[in-house]
């Protein structure tokens, strides 16, 4: 659920925050993660309302860590919560009803609120309390710890639990047949959508071994699709050879996260329970709004294709799945104005096959900035400057080829970066282009973060009204102080003399932080050169 006009007016505003750190069992889970955790508690900074679960003037202040994502490896991080009580009363308080591991929302309100008028800002997962004397502290993970493992110690712990699961095969096999097995048991689990294909691997005698996709099954015979998948060939086998089930999700990557996050697209019910992380996509602690906006933004505006995920045997962490197979494709979760959403990397600058986009949905102005608080030429994400990379189906990317020859213009550098996504896109009968696609889909996106080198900036921002930013939006940097040096001298719009500043220079956000207490945002900011920059 997405912040109200009202909220997002006062961050403008300004004014003294009122915190509330609310115990309420979130509408997160389909299962309660704490069973017999019904009871509601709230800690409040200011006078709360009436009602035994209210615990007035037991906060002091509150601090942590903001949202980040790492350049290259798009693996995020939430950031974590630390709550400073007001005393040793709210500390024995908090010892006797607060259990580790219980979710709690941040909210936030300002003068004239009534509290159900606060917003989340943030989600959180209790972990422990310490202190001493008369000063004692709550600390939290961040909401990312709470989907980590599933929402009830009633399901199984790990996660497609049949992958792996044997069957030998019964009689000689040849392609074009159905396939003769000893049993079906933990052999036949695949998405439930109409037209959905499982994934199994089979281990000839003679041969390599390859992949097939079935349909279902007659009997004890297995309904194949008769057609090379997965980049392997089919080959005869013998009566005895084994079969091995697979875990498999063929989709697009914001429905792979929709699958594994709450079971399908908007909720639906397309992944069997042992597959998805019991996340109710209509919480209010879901901004599905946010989340629609991006994979519309994703189908619309870039080549579409689909992944494929694939285990071969039972995962112990789904989030930690999910993130690998997001970050693939240049992409990740985040928490947007209180609630679970996604980011990818947008087409932000030009290369010898796709034009820079205006992706910017946000403008910084020398109005804006109290200051300038470090940059770096070359980020530390970046250590290595690549010639190429390497997508599925192709067999390299350039970003620069100069008489004949592949070009870097930093050291260390390497010749070629194999990106993960080769492994996680195949063709089928069905979607006979799909590497293409992908291979058009990421290379203008993505391919000049490796075969560039990014910068880092740090700003500290005046108030709170980019408190909503989240990294993986894009900002339009403009400024007549701060030096341009990613991308060096620039004429300015009005045609006058050249300057090393900033006008209109789009930049990701990479890490966002709010201080509650001085009204002001710090942000870290990424780019990459315009084009390569050869070396002087």
């Amino acid at each position: 659920m997405a912040w109200s006009s009202r909220f997002k007016e006062s961050l403008r505003a300004g004014g003294e925050p009122m915190f509330a750190i609310d115990f309420v069992a979130p509408d997160l889970f389909t299962t309660e993660l704490l069973d017999g955790r019904s009871r509601r508690y709230v800690l409040h900074s200011h006078q709360g309302p009436s009602g035994s679960e209210h615990v007035s003037q037991a906060i002091q202040s509150i601090s942590g860590s903001g949202q980040r994502v790492n350049i290259r490896t798009w693996k995020t991080s939430i950031g974590g919560l630390r709550v400073a009580l007001s005393g040793v009363v709210a500390a024995q308080f908090v010892a006797g009803t607060i259990a580790r591991g219980m979710m709690a929302e941040l909210k936030v309100g300002f003068e004239g609120y009534e509290f159900d008028d606060f917003q989340t800002v943030g989600l959180y997962l209790f972990q422990g309390l310490s202190g001493s004397g008369n000063s004692w502290s709550m600390d939290f993970d961040d909401a990312l710890s709470a989907i980590q493992s599933p929402s009830s110690v009633s399901l199984t712990s790990e996660f497609f639990e049949n992958a792996g699961s044997t069957a030998k095969l019964t009689s000689s096999w040849s392609p074009g047949s159905d396939l003769p097995v000893d049993t079906i048991s933990g052999m036949l689990d695949k998405t439930s959508e109409t037209g959905s294909r499982g994934l199994l691997y089979c281990q000839p005698t003679d041969g390599d071994p390859f992949y097939v996709k079935f349909t279902g099954s007659t009997a004890l015979d297995i309904n194949l699709v008769d057609v090379n998948v997965m980049g392997t060939t089919r080959v005869n086998m013998a009566s005895g050879d084994t079969v091995t089930a697979i875990g498999y999700v063929h989709d697009r990557v914001p429905e792979i996260a929709h699958r594994f996050l709450f079971g399908g697209l908007g909720g639906l019910s397309h992944m069997l329970s042992d597959t998805h992380m019991g996340i109710r996509y209509g919480s209010h602690c879901v901004n599905s709004s946010d989340f629609s906006r991006w994979r519309a933004k994703w189908i619309d505006e870039y080549t579409d294709f689909k992944a494929d995920f694939i285990t071969s045997s039972p995962i112990p962490n789904a989030f930690r799945a999910l993130e690998n197979v997001l970050a693939s494709f240049g992409s990740w979760l985040v928490m947007k104005e209180g609630g679970l959403s996604w980011r990818f990397i947008q087409q932000m600058v030009t290369t010898d096959v796709s034009t820079a986009r205006d992706v910017a949905e946000y403008v910084i102005t020398d109005d804006d900035i109290i200051s300038e608080d470090g940059y770096k030429l070359y980020s530390a994400d970046a250590p290595v400057e690549y010639a190429m990379v390497r997508w599925p189906g192709v067999v390299q990317s350039l970003d620069s080829v100069i008489s004949g020859r592949v070009e870097v213009n930093s050291a260390p550098a390497q010749f070629r970066y194999d990106h993960p996504s080769r492994d996680q896109v195949f063709d089928d009968d069905v979607l006979t282009s799909n590497k293409t696609n992908a291979y058009n889909n990421m290379r203008g996106r993505i391919t000049p973060w490796y075969t560039r080198i990014p910068d880092e900036m740090s700003l500290t921002l005046k108030g709170w009204r980019f408190a909503e930013m989240v990294p993986g939006d894009v900002v339009s940097l403009r400024s007549e102080y701060i030096a341009n040096m990613i991308n060096g001298t620039t004429v300015s719009p009005d045609g006058g003399p050249h300057k090393r500043t900033h006008w209109g220079t789009q930049y990701l956000v990479t890490g966002i932080d709010v201080d509650w207490s001085g009204f002001s945002t710090s942000v870290q900011l990424s780019t990459i050169p315009d084009s390569p920059r050869p070396i002087a």
